[in-house]
């Protein structure tokens, strides 16, 4: 591979690692939200609670592929540097 290449993953990597912390604090104003509805007592519509229950999961997966991608691309771009 070129240093062209190496120098791309190691900038993407960085843009994961950033996408990553961005999730972190779009999951915590989530569940703030979901906190105050759940203490106002209104309830969701039962056709919305799926998404509701696979949204928490769509953060935890984001999270975990944006750092996991960050660290990933990060080596493989000093792998291929030297």
């Amino acid at each position: 591979m070129s240093q062209l290449t190496s120098s791309l993953l190691i900038g993407f990597s960085f843009v994961a690692l950033i996408v990553g912390i961005a999730f972190i604090f779009v999951y915590r104003k989530w569940l703030e939200k979901r906190n105050k509805e759940k203490e106002d007592f209104r309830t969701e519509n039962g056709r919305y609670k799926i998404f509701s229950f696979w949204q928490n999961y769509f953060f935890w997966f984001m999270i975990f592929l944006g750092f996991f991608l960050g660290i990933f691309m990060f080596f493989m771009g000093i792998g291929y540097y030297f």
